[in-house]
C-alpha cells in the first residue's frame, strides 16, 4: 500500500516493487502478459471527487489570515511614529501592556471576523465540506491569528517607516504562506534548507491542521502537534513585541 497523498513518493515505491518483481519473473520464465500481478482497487479517501477546490481553498485560508495579521498589524506602529502621535501617547499614562494589548485586541477582531467570513465562503457558496469541529477551528485560527500579529507588530516596532514595513511583512507573510506552508508544493520534496525553514514559519502548522480539518475531521495527533508549534511562536512574538515597544523617546 502506498500513500497518495505523497504523490512523487508512492510513483517511486510502486515502481521500484513492480521493478523488482518483474525482473524475478524473468528468472523464472514468465512474462508480465502471462502473469497478472496487480489487480488495483483505487479508493480516493476524504478528497473523493478529485476537486482541487477541496485542497486549495482550506489552505488559503492561511494567506488571507497572514495578510490581515501581519500586513495590516505591521503599518500600526510605524504609522504612530510618522504621524507623530507617538509622542502624544508617550506623555500620558498609557503602559507598554495596555499599548501592546490595545494594538492586539483591534486586529484580532478585525482577523477573526475575516476567518469566520471566509470559512460561510468556503462551506456555504463553494460547498467545502467540513468534518471537523468548529469550536477547534476557532481556538487554534485565533492562535494562528494572533502568531501572525505578532509577526505584524513586531516589524512595525523595529522599522518606523510604513513602507519598508509593508515591503518586509509581505516578504514574511504573504510569500511564505504561499509558497512555503505545504499549501503549493509538498514541504517533503523541498531542499533540506527550505524545509527546516518552514520549521519557524506558522503558516506550515495552520495549513496542516486547516486542511485536515476540512477533509478529514478533528485528528487529535495533527490538532496538538499544530497547537503546540503555534502556541511557542505566539509567545516568544509577544515576548519580543512587548520588549521591543518603546515606552519612551530614547532606548
Amino acid at each position: 500500500m502506498t500513500d497518495g497523498s505523497e504523490t512523487n513518493t508512492a510513483n517511486y515505491v510502486q515502481s521500484y516493487a513492480s521493478g523488482v518483481i518483474y525482473q524475478w519473473l524473468e528468472t523464472t520464465g514468465y512474462s508480465k502478459q502471462q502473469v497478472s500481478l496487480i489487480d488495483p482497487q483505487l479508493r480516493i479517501w476524504y478528497n473523493e471527487k478529485l476537486d482541487s477546490h477541496y485542497f486549495i481553498l482550506p489552505g488559503s485560508l492561511a494567506v488571507t489570515l497572514s495578510l490581515v495579521g501581519i500586513l495590516l498589524t505591521a503599518l500600526v506602529v510605524a504609522r504612530e511614529w510618522e504621524r507623530g502621535t507617538m509622542e502624544a501617547l508617550l506623555s500620558t499614562r498609557l503602559s507598554r501592556l495596555h499599548f501592546v494589548a490595545g494594538k492586539y485586541f483591534s486586529y484580532y477582531i478585525l482577523g477573526i471576523c475575516s476567518l469566520l467570513f471566509n470559512v460561510f465562503l468556503c462551506i456555504a457558496v463553494f460547498d467545502l465540506p467540513f468534518r471537523g469541529s468548529y469550536i477547534i477551528l476557532f481556538l487554534v485560527g485565533s492562535l494562528f491569528l494572533l502568531t501572525c500579529m505578532g509577526i505584524g507588530l513586531l516589524v512595525s516596532t523595529i522599522f518606523k517607516n510604513q513602507f519598508l514595513a509593508c515591503q518586509i511583512s509581505l516578504v514574511m507573510g504573504f510569500l511564505p504562506a504561499l509558497l512555503l506552508s505545504g499549501l503549493m508544493f509538498p514541504i517533503s520534496s523541498m531542499p533540506a534548507f527550505f524545509r527546516y525553514l518552514t520549521a519557524v514559519l506558522p503558516q506550515r502548522y495552520f495549513v496542516s491542521f486547516i486542511e485536515s480539518e476540512f477533509l478529514a475531521g478533528t485528528i487529535s495527533d495533527i490538532v496538538l502537534i499544530n497547537t503546540v508549534y503555534l502556541s511557542c511562536l505566539c509567545l516568544v512574538l509577544l515576548f519580543l513585541v512587548y520588549k521591543n515597544t518603546l515606552v519612551r523617546l530614547e532606548k
